[in-house]
């Protein structure tokens, strides 16, 4: 059951609209962060969430209960004051900055609202609020003022005020951006317990990785007022940063490729955010692909182009005398879109298919299996065509790398299929051109679960087996050493007969097929 569903929230501040058609969904017992810069519209969307700030446009839900609903044209139609009221206290705040009242001491700060708002029994509220400091660590502090108190342990108040109100959900307003990092830690540890041991559903605004992954079981990336689904801990930004990255050499694939002399190309056809780079070669079909759970990832031309751009790349990289290709991608989330094109292509289970990519929780994945099923049921992608199930399910890296496979064989190169992303793309071009199957060689086994099934289905099979899931193409350079290796014995080695060796002594194992 949903506890907060927010749809197609719009506000905006005089000409500046912040939120664009914001929709977000939490489930009871969830813990999630809403991720984004400074100016994104996170503190924003969180007040209108508690009803600090007025929705200008769509609707917003504690569970049944509606606070604002929409008219006809989308405006925010908020409910009586007596339900609004009733409402409130479905959910419980805590302030980046603490916002404790200064001539009330820690205690009365922690009863006062459920004494005043929600007319609960004084001795009662009162049993409640020591009870709370004291799982708080602040059974001692009672009596004092919160300028007696350091900002850990004035967080720490906010906390316990907030549980006073017995909310079934608290929401987080950059709750620990404040303190010091020891601090934070604490903090963040005692929100994990409000959030497991209490079973309390948890909101994070914030623009700290460290408290994403600390204790969020999915993330809402919010970017100019666009919220994607939960699916990765990782922010998208991080997909241009290390675009980038790789141009210097410093991610773990373009490290070992420049170790091994081999060339690399990073080639942007879908990077959202901007970056300034002039090693990355520009062939951006969109910026970003769209998200699957709610719309189509691109139009069918746009896959089509996708897979015309890396076919193109293929024939660029012969025309500059390359003689063996490897293909590898960079993208948040992708792990996502190559299971649901997987799962389209072959009619396998999405459970059969789907991993845990860079790492999530058991809340997470669940959440990250539900969107994939939620998206193929929502698309219906048909499986005997490849660009409508990469147009509705699918993501422009895996449609430009199936163009690369096409476009290797085309030219007769050798190309290297690198982890779970790659082998889905190779997948693609074998089902559009099985002939050109013969090219492809796969590197690694992937630890990503739908690996295994997209390599059986391309009849390959892994010389690689050393746990990797970093992606990025980082199997690759490894597998050039081995092909080398391969070449250079077929080349160099003496047969028997060259190396003046009598073999009459394997006539018998040879007769009996012995080997």
């Amino acid at each position: 059951m949903n506890v907060l569903t927010m749809q197609d929230v719009r506000k905006s501040f005089g000409s500046l609209e912040v939120l664009k058609g914001i929709s977000l969904t939490v489930g009871e017992g969830e813990a999630v962060s809403v991720i984004g810069p400074s100016g994104s519209g996170k503190s924003t969307l969180l007040r209108c969430a508690t009803l600090l700030e007025t929705m200008d446009g769509g609707s917003l839900a504690y569970g049944n209960d509606f606070a604002a609903t929409m008219d006809a044209e989308g405006k925010s139609v908020y409910a009586d004051k007596a339900a609004l009221r009733r409402i409130k206290s479905r959910f419980g705040l805590v302030f980046q900055q603490f916002n404790l009242f200064p001539h009330y001491t820690v205690l009365k700060n922690v009863t006062d609202a459920p004494l005043t708002v929600q007319r609960r029994e004084r001795g009662e509220v009162r049993e409640l609020a020591l009870s709370l400091l004291e799982k708080m660590g602040l059974a001692d502090k009672a009596d004092a003022y919160p300028c007696q108190l350091s900002g850990g342990q004035q967080q720490r108040v906010a906390i316990a005020r907030a549980l006073a109100t017995d909310p079934k959900v608290l929401l987080c307003d950059e709750a620990t951006s404040a303190l010091d990092p020891n601090t934070t830690h604490q903090i963040l540890e005692l929100i994990k317990d409000i959030n497991k041991k209490l079973g309390i559903t948890v909101v994070v605004i914030t623009h700290q990785m460290s408290v994403v992954k600390e204790i969020c079981s999915h993330v809402a990336i919010l970017d100019n007022g666009v919220v994607e689904e939960g699916v990765s801990v990782t922010p998208r930004s991080v997909t241009a940063a290390q675009a980038v990255n790789m141009t210097n050499y410093c991610t773990g694939m373009s490290a070992m490729a420049h170790h091994f002399g081999d060339e690399i190309q990073v080639v942007d056809v879908g990077i959202a955010d901007e970056y300034d780079c002039p090693a990355i070669l520009n062939r951006k079909i969109l910026p970003g692909t769209r998200n699957l759970a709610r719309e189509p990832a691109m139009t069918r031309q746009e896959a089509a182009r996708s897979v015309w751009t890396g076919m193109e790349l293929a024939r660029q990289a012969k025309d500059e005398g390359v003689a063996i290709l490897g293909a590898g991608e960079m993208g948040i989330g992708n792990t996502t879109t190559s299971a649901a094109v997987l799962a389209a292509l072959t009619g396998l289970p999405v459970e059969a298919v789907t991993g845990r990519g860079g790492g999530m929780t058991d809340a997470g994945f669940l959440r990250k299996k539900q969107v994939i099923t939620d998206a193929l049921a929502l698309h219906r992608p048909d499986k005997n065509d490849v660009l409508d199930v990469l147009s509705k399910v699918g993501g422009l890296d895996i449609a430009a790398m199936c163009g690369v496979f096409l476009g290797a064989a085309r030219q007769r190169l050798p190309v290297v299929i690198d982890g779970f992303i790659s082998v889905v793309a190779a997948l693609c071009a074998g089902r559009l051109c099985p002939a050109a199957e013969d090219y492809f060689f796969a590197s690694h086994a992937s630890h990503e679960v739908g690996y295994a099934a997209a390599v059986k289905e391309l009849g390959l099979e892994p010389w690689l087996h050393l746990g990797m899931r970093l992606g990025e193409g980082s199997g690759c350079p490894i597998a050039l050493r081995g092909m080398e290796a391969a070449c250079a014995a077929a080349e160099g080695m003496a047969t028997f007969a060259g190396a003046a060796i009598d073999d009459s002594y394997l006539d018998d194992i040879r007769g009996k097929d012995c080997f």
